[in-house]
């Protein structure tokens, strides 16, 4: 019988899947430096983060979230390329949050 299905990585790290969105919202959405990232985790959940951990949890949502980036993209340009009006695509857009 088998508890766990093979995409949740059970090994792989220490840190489960909600804190690792907790740490990219913080960097990404709320623009928070990686380091100050690492260091509230710290502070606040008493983890044990080592700077440098929420650039680790970058990279893996990067390479988790690839294949689905780049069908969403190739989705979104066979649209433009049949509207009359183009989308303006922009990699690393960012919100203006004022």
């Amino acid at each position: 019988m088998k508890f766990n299905s093979p995409d949740r990585n059970w090994t792989r790290s220490k840190f489960g899947s909600e804190i690792k969105a907790y740490a990219l919202y913080q960097n990404i959405d709320l623009r928070l430096s990686q380091e100050a990232v690492d260091r509230s985790m710290k502070k606040l959940f008493g983890l044990p983060v080592a700077l440098g951990t929420t650039n680790n949890f970058k990279e893996e949502a990067a390479e988790k979230y690839q294949i689905t980036y780049n069908a969403l993209i190739k989705g979104l340009t066979s649209i433009c390329k049949r509207a009359t009006g183009c989308l303006h695509l922009q990699r690393n857009a960012r919100r203006d949050h004022s």
